[in-house]
C-alpha cells in the first residue's frame, strides 16, 4: 500500500473514471484506520479509567473497613431517630390539608 503512488495516479488521471476506483480506496482505508484509532484509544483510555477506579476503591474500602470498626451505633442512637421521623410525620399529617373529594361522584 503505497500512499505516493496512489496519490501521483490520482493527480495525473483523477479525471477518468477508471481511476476513481483508486480514490474510493484510498478514502475507505483513511477512514477505516481513523475509526481503528479512535476505538483503541477509547478502549484504552476506559481501561485506564477502570483501573484508576479499582485503584481508589480499594484505598476507600480500606479506610472505611478501619473506620466502622470504631464505632457502633448505638440503640439509643436509633431509637432518637426514629422518634425524630415520627414528630415529623406527625407534623406533615397535621399541616397538610385533607384530600378534596370529588365533586362529580
Amino acid at each position: 500500500m503505497n500512499i505516493s503512488r496512489y496519490t501521483k495516479i490520482l493527480h495525473s488521471n483523477s479525471f477518468q473514471p477508471e481511476e476513481l476506483r483508486l480514490t474510493l480506496v484510498l478514502y475507505w482505508r483513511m477512514l477505516l484506520g481513523s475509526v481503528l484509532t479512535i476505538i483503541i484509544i477509547v478502549f484504552a483510555y476506559g481501561g485506564w479509567q477502570l483501573f484508576e477506579v479499582m485503584e481508589n476503591a480499594d484505598i476507600l474500602s480500606s479506610d472505611v473497613s478501619a473506620d466502622s470498626h470504631n464505632a457502633p451505633i448505638k440503640n439509643e442512637d436509633v431509637n432518637a431517630l426514629v422518634k425524630a421521623i415520627s414528630s415529623r410525620q406527625e407534623h406533615f399529617d397535621r399541616s397538610t390539608p385533607d384530600v378534596a373529594t370529588d365533586p362529580a361522584r
